[in-house]
């Protein structure tokens, strides 16, 4: 039995956690960027994840029936169309504020260029196309 934990504490990998990676402790005050970054634990965002993939739905079938027949020109039909590329514009917004996962160490990741860089190799050509206007 001591053997085996011998072996697994030989297997474990030490984790570095870099200064700028690690979470403010409770007490200490948060600076500027703690407060832009989005949680990938946040419910707000949950939400509005949820809320954007509905209005993704909407916006597979609307395309569809305007291709099919025309635009509406009911204004309710407009302002609705126009509100939902505004959620668009800022679901692309506030992907670059949305902390993620480093894959390797599972480690929240809050650093704005490495932010950047994940969405921009990731997600941004799927949500650019979805609000380039045509």
């Amino acid at each position: 039995m001591i053997e085996q934990f011998k072996d697994k504490q030989e297997e474990a990998k030490p984790i570095t956690i870099k200064k700028d990676q690690a979470k403010p402790a409770g007490n200490s005050k948060k600076n500027c960027k703690d407060m832009l970054i989005i949680s990938s634990d946040n419910r707000y965002k949950s939400f509005f994840d949820v809320w954007v993939l509905m209005l993704v739905g909407y916006s597979c079938f609307s395309s569809m029936y305007y291709v099919a027949f025309s635009k509406p020109t009911n204004a309710f039909h407009i302002i609705f169309d126009d509100i939902v590329e505004v959620h668009f514009w800022t679901d692309l917004v506030l992907s670059f504020l949305c902390e993620f996962k480093d894959p390797e160490t599972n480690i929240p990741e809050r650093r704005f260029k490495q932010i950047a860089i994940h969405y921009l190799t990731s997600w941004f050509p799927v949500d650019f196309v979805s609000v380039f206007p045509f």
